[in-house]
């Protein structure tokens, strides 16, 4: 499961779950400082436009709208994120997702 340690020692890891979000954990050394199997929205995390939306979230979410199921098999107006995108994501938003979690920098 993609993972990232901030320069502070914490470590941010997603993991899947039987949920339709995504779970999300932070341990600092061998401590579990927090863990949910549904703290990563899936509206907001884990998928993007198909690359020939070009990054347009609300083209890509006019094609979903409108086309039909098959066309929707066919050709899906999203993918789901790679490991890499996930990390990116981990490091971009560690700090919030951080304090949002357990508090403060002084955990």
């Amino acid at each position: 499961m993609p993972s990232i340690t901030t320069d502070d020692g914490y470590t941010l890891r997603m993991f899947r779950t039987a949920y339709v979000d995504y779970g999300f954990a932070i341990e600092k050394g061998h401590e579990v400082l927090f863990s949910s199997p549904h703290y990563l929205s899936a509206d907001s995390y884990g998928r993007k436009p198909h690359p020939r939306f070009s990054g347009d979230y609300e083209e890509a979410e006019r094609w979903e709208l409108t086309a039909t199921p098959k066309q929707q098999q066919q050709r899906p107006a999203f993918v789901l994120w790679t490991s890499d995108d996930w990390k990116a994501c981990l490091r971009e938003q560690a700090d919030d997702l951080i304090e949002g979690a357990v508090g403060g920098s002084d955990v």
